[in-house]
């Protein structure tokens, strides 16, 4: 995690080896700047609000948000910060950690648009566990096999298919733990 000490004014005060290696910054080009410079236009307020917070005497919670790279690029991190006070009791720098989250802002991203992309296909798309228990269906599945989502999820596959056809479960199971495509 990048660790970092800033000033209530937001002066960089300490800069660790991982805060170099998440935003491409050496401690020599950020300690004496503002912090600032690490947030979008949008975001600027951040920082301030935290200082004043604390400053406050007021928690700051865990918060997710985004920092521009040396090189420009966007980083998703979650910022943990905490008062560090004087024997008077005056805050005199602030703690930051920030862990970087962008693979797994890039994974959900992926996700919800995969999760997009099923829900609003017109083919007919659900999963099934192993024993034939239907887990989801979009839908495209209700407009093709006239079932909604309710009446399906959680019931055998059996139940949407037509008598004469058989379920093959068995056979189906066999070939897609052998990583075979199963078609129909």
């Amino acid at each position: 995690d990048a660790i970092v000490s800033y000033h209530p004014d937001g002066t960089v005060l300490s800069w660790n080896a991982a805060a170099e290696k998440i935003l491409g910054y050496t401690a020599a080009e950020m300690i004496g700047r503002n912090i600032s410079v690490l947030a979008p236009p949008e975001r600027m307020h951040e920082s301030q609000h935290s200082a004043w917070l604390l400053q406050h005497g007021k928690p700051v919670p865990p918060f997710e948000s985004v920092r521009i790279a040396r090189d420009g690029r966007l980083v998703h991190v979650q910022i943990s910060t905490s008062a560090v006070r004087d024997p008077a009791g005056n805050v005199v720098r602030i703690a930051a950690i920030l862990r970087d989250v962008t693979e797994r802002k890039q994974a959900e991203e992926a996700r919800a648009w995969l999760a997009a992309i099923v829900e609003n296909s017109n083919d007919a798309i659900f999963t099934r566990a192993l024993d034939g228990t239907i887990l989801s269906w979009n839908a495209g599945a209700e407009r093709m096999l006239g079932y909604t989502a309710a009446e399906t999820i959680g019931k055998p596959i059996a139940l949407t298919l037509p008598p004469d056809r058989p379920a093959n479960l068995a056979r189906n199971n066999e070939s897609l733990l052998r990583g075979e495509v199963v078609a129909r």
